[in-house]
C-alpha cells in the first residue's frame, strides 16, 4: 500500500498595486509502488523482460511557483512574470538492482497584455526546459528545452466586422530525432448579426500546415520521444446565436451551430 504526504504553502501579497503570488510545495511517497525489470530465459533459448511490482522507499520530489502580475502599473498594458521549478527522485529495479530516475523541470514565461479600445493584443515568450538522469542505463537521455513565441490579437473593426488572429513559433531541442520548429498561424473574421446576439465566423486553422505534437514520456527506467505528425489545417464557417437573451429564463449554456 502507497501511502503520500503532501505539503504546499502559498504567499499573496499586494506591493505599490502589484501583485505577488510564491508558493512551495513538497511530497514523500512511502511504500512507493514502483517496477522491476527482469531478463529471463524462455524455453526456447531466448530472453524475454519481465515486469514486477514492489514497493520502495526514496521517492520524493519539491517545487516552487512564482507569480508577479502588473510590473508597469499601467491601467491599459499589464505585464506578467511566472516562473516554476520542480524536482524529483523517483525509484526504479533494473534486474533486482535499485536505480534512481532524477528529474529537474524550469519554466518562465513573460507575457505582456495592451487593451487599448478596439485593439486586445496578447503576446508572451515562454521557456522550458527538462532534465532527467538514471542511476542505471539512460546515459544517452539529453535535457529538451523549448521557447515559444506566442502572439494573439483581437480588433474590432467596427459594430459589425471582428477580426483575431494568433502567432505561435516553438524552437524545440533535445529530442531523439530531428527536431521540427513549427510556425503555427490561425486567423478569423467575424459578422455580428441580429443585434450582435449572433456572429458568422470564417477562418482557418494552422495556415502553414505545420503543426505536430512532440512531447517526452518518461517512465521508471525508460525514456521515449514521441512526434506525431498530423494534417492540422483546416477552414470553417462557424454559425453561432446566444439563446440566452431571447427570455428572462436563464440557460446553462449558449446553443452554437459549427460547419467546418
Amino acid at each position: 500500500q502507497e501511502l503520500n504526504q503532501k505539503l504546499e504553502v502559498t504567499f499573496n501579497t499586494s506591493i505599490l498595486k502589484r501583485s505577488l503570488q510564491f508558493s512551495v510545495n513538497g511530497n514523500v511517497l512511502q511504500n512507493n509502488i514502483t517496477t522491476n525489470s527482469i531478463v529471463v530465459p524462455d524455453t526456447l533459448n531466448g530472453i524475454r523482460q519481465e515486469i514486477h511490482y514492489l514497493n520502495a522507499r526514496s521517492a520524493y520530489s519539491a517545487g516552487g511557483n512564482f507569480m508577479l502580475v502588473n510590473l508597469l502599473n499601467d491601467t491599459k498594458n499589464n505585464l506578467t512574470y511566472i516562473a516554476s521549478a520542480g524536482y524529483s527522485n523517483n525509484v526504479y529495479f533494473s534486474d533486482n538492482i535499485k536505480g534512481l530516475n532524477k528529474s529537474f523541470n524550469f519554466s518562465q514565461s513573460l507575457g505582456l497584455t495592451s487593451n487599448l479600445n478596439r485593439l486586445l493584443m496578447i503576446n508572451y515568450v515562454r521557456y522550458t526546459s527538462t532534465n532527467n538522469s538514471y542511476s542505471i542505463g539512460n546515459e544517452n537521455v539529453r535535457k529538451i528545452s523549448t521557447w515559444e513565441f506566442n502572439s494573439m490579437l483581437n480588433f474590432r473593426i467596427n459594430n459589425s466586422y471582428n477580426f483575431a488572429s494568433s502567432l505561435n513559433k516553438k524552437i524545440n531541442n533535445g529530442y531523439n530525432f530531428d527536431q521540427q520548429n513549427p510556425f503555427i498561424v490561425s486567423s478569423s473574421i467575424s459578422r455580428f448579426v441580429y443585434k450582435k446576439l449572433g456572429a458568422i465566423t470564417l477562418g482557418v486553422e494552422d495556415l502553414l500546415n505545420q503543426g505536430n505534437n512532440q512531447q517526452r514520456l518518461v517512465s521508471a527506467n525508460r525514456v521515449t520521444d514521441i512526434r506525431n505528425n498530423q494534417v492540422t489545417r483546416y477552414f470553417y464557417l462557424k454559425l453561432r446565436f446566444t439563446l440566452d437573451k431571447f427570455s428572462n429564463g436563464s440557460v446553462n449554456a449558449p446553443v452554437q451551430y459549427i460547419i467546418q
